[in-house]
């Protein structure tokens, strides 16, 4: 009896634990690669700095006319 029962509660265990595995693993990476780094280390860093630079630039310009007119 205690080698049946131990045979069969050591095949469950793994088959539930791969199958499990395999759905919280895709998850979270999908999850936590693209959407944060992406999307706030990309867009934000390059966004942010373009922005700043020409609206810098456009910004100079103007003044200077606007006084010299």
């Amino acid at each position: 009896l205690a080698k049946i029962l131990r045979r069969r509660y050591n095949t469950p265990p793994p088959l539930t634990t791969s199958t499990k595995g395999t759905t919280n693993s895709p998850p979270p990476y999908t999850t936590q690669t693209p959407p944060n780094p992406h999307t706030t280390d990309a867009p934000t860093s390059p966004v942010t700095h373009g922005a700043a630079t020409v609206n810098h630039h456009t910004r100079s310009p103007p003044p200077p006319k606007a006084v010299l007119g």
